[in-house]
């Protein structure tokens, strides 16, 4: 089972993606606002209620969290910036197969059953509601998605709600397939290495 990701470090004239690289606090400090303002706005939180963050304290633990998964290689976060204020504006959370066992235990029983989701990948988005529209995320994931697949795996996951249609939306341009809708509506989707559809 690989685990390994090679980071990724893109900027364009609007954007820089890249994972948290260094000790700076004044990236730390952008980091912690921006994860703030995403995860306690009440459109991100309708359909992930679970992530909701109450106080820069919580961002500050969701960023050691990230620095801990990426040594463990569990997790590989990258936050995207906009430019020109360097705000923090989304994040792409990345799980290798380790990462993925330790959170979603309920896919190990289910790769037994289907081998596609062994060492399966996980990908999960969040975007600043100020910026959805503009293709961020779909540029982003698209970049996710192309490294992950470099590696041998065959298969990468991601889960979203049957009303989040937006989410549903990007799934389907970056050619996931809907694979099965779990209880309260959460879809398990999938892209297989080398699938055509």
């Amino acid at each position: 089972m690989n685990n390994e990701f090679k980071p990724i470090f893109v900027e364009n004239e609007t954007i820089i993606f890249k994972p948290l690289t260094n000790n700076n606090s004044q990236e730390f400090r952008a980091i912690e606002n921006g994860l703030l303002a995403i995860f306690s706005d009440k459109q991100v939180l309708h359909f992930h209620p679970e992530k909701e963050l109450k106080s820069v304290s919580d961002a500050a633990t969701y960023v050691l969290g990230t620095l801990i998964g990426y040594g463990a290689k569990i997790h590989y976060n990258h936050f995207i910036f906009e430019k020109k204020t360097n705000r923090v504006i989304g994040i792409i959370e990345i799980r290798s197969p380790l990462g993925v066992l330790s959170k979603y235990e309920f896919l190990e029983k289910i790769s037994e059953q289907e081998p596609i989701l062994k060492n399966t990948w996980v990908v999960e988005y969040y975007l600043n509601p100020e910026y959805w529209g503009r293709g961020i995320i779909s540029l982003c994931l698209s970049l996710v998605i192309e490294r992950i697949l470099i590696n041998p795996a065959s298969t990468i996951s991601a889960f979203t709600q049957t009303e989040n249609i937006r989410s549903k939306r990007i799934l389907d341009k970056h050619k996931f397939i809907h694979f099965i809708t779990y209880e309260k509506g959460l879809e398990h989707w999938i892209k297989i290495k080398n699938m055509t559809i």
